[in-house]
């Protein structure tokens, strides 16, 4: 059974970046708040959409349930998976110059992409990411979490692109 290539990644590769050479953690932790946020806000929508919401003078909330959080979790890992894919960092990733690599520092298989976006799930436990961040600790320098560990993938940092000011008052706008 072949694997097919990993797809090019357009925006800004490093070639074979070092991995390693910088602890990434604080980054790291920036960048998946980022994501956070905007799948929070997806989170909303959907829940205004589909799912309950209310909304009184000082306060908020919103639910999904069953079918509905089934599909937001779908989407959440649909997501990582495209991002990474297609260019190597989600959203977080990109406004914060990081990029997913091969543990050599080359670009990861589809293979690897699609193992560390499923283990995301167990990352995510019990919520918030516990289990990753316990894990990115006890990994030391590297930083990789379970995922990154079954994948044989870490995040280093990628060449800076222009106009990234402009790309995080987008994100900025869209999650306010």
């Amino acid at each position: 059974m072949s694997v097919a290539p990993a797809p090019p990644q357009p925006s800004e590769p490093l070639p074979d970046a070092p991995v390693g050479g910088e602890d990434l953690l604080g980054v790291r932790i920036a960048a998946a708040l980022i994501d956070l946020a905007l799948l929070t806000a997806l989170f909303a929508v959907l829940a205004a959409l589909i799912g309950e919401s209310t909304l009184e003078e000082r306060a908020f909330s919103f639910s999904l349930g069953g079918a509905g959080f089934a599909l937001y979790l779908a989407l959440v890992l649909v997501y990582y998976l495209v991002l990474e894919l297609t260019v190597g960092q989600t959203v977080g990733k990109l406004l914060l110059g990081l990029r997913v690599v091969r543990t050599d520092g080359s670009r990861p298989p589809v293979t690897a992409i699609i193992v560390r976006t499923l283990l995301r799930v167990v990352d995510w436990l019990p919520a918030l990411y516990l289990v990753g961040f316990i894990v990115m600790l006890a990994t030391g320098a590297r930083r990789q979490r379970l995922g990154d560990l079954a994948a044989r993938t870490s995040l280093a940092r990628a060449r800076p692109i222009p106009h990234r000011g402009v790309a995080a008052a987008t994100v900025a706008v869209v999650v306010v």
